[in-house]
């Protein structure tokens, strides 16, 4: 492993059916907003106590961050999803996520114009299948710990070959996530 794959975590990692294959859109909500422009490889994994998130997946392999159109871009996107400067997973505690919305959407083309539009919001687990010839995604909101100040939206969808959505893959990731929220805030003592 060259210095470039050290220094940066530049090792690719395979993935099972509990750690879905993702890409994130990495986006600054406050202080100010910073859209997300690009997605980010990720492999997420629903724990009893967080959502572990890490660089890379199995589709895309390593993360080169010598190659600037994707992997320093990664990184960069990465940190700034973690709130720290390492390539390591993270866990993102269910207590600290602040929104958890999912979005029905349908995906027109016209011409050279692509069309998004939302057509159903959900904030809860959804046990119905989703509408024939329909997408879905769904919006991770925190504060990640070592920046306080920051609030970050990480936009998902699961994939079942690169770059190739799985509406239902995501679909069951958003509800694994959603049920450990609903059950861990059933298990957190309350305040008095």
């Amino acid at each position: 492993m060259g210095f470039f794959d050290r220094l940066f975590g530049g090792g690719g990692q395979q993935v099972d059916g509990d750690r879905p294959s993702c890409r994130g859109w990495v986006e600054q909500v406050e202080p100010y907003k910073v859209p997300a422009v690009f997605p980010v490889e990720l492999t997420v994994e629903p724990l009893p106590e967080a959502v572990s998130i890490s660089l890379g997946n199995a589709h895309s392999g390593a993360t080169n961050p010598r190659d600037m159109s994707s992997g320093a871009l990664q990184i960069g996107a990465f940190h700034n999803l973690s709130g720290q400067g390492s390539n390591e997973p993270f866990l993102l505690p269910y207590s600290g996520i602040t929104a958890l919305v999912g979005r029905v959407v349908s995906v027109k083309k016209e011409g050279s114009m692509t069309y998004v539009n939302t057509i159903e919001t959900i904030g809860a687990c959804r046990t119905e299948p989703l509408p024939e010839g329909k997408t879905f995604k769904f919006d991770i909101t925190y504060r990640p710990p070592a920046r306080g100040d920051s609030l970050i939206m990480l936009t998902l969808v699961a994939d079942h070959a690169q770059s190739t959505e799985d509406p239902k893959l995501t679909l069951a990731l958003f509800n694994r996530i959603a049920n450990a929220i609903a059950e861990h805030a059933s298990t957190s003592p309350t305040e008095a």
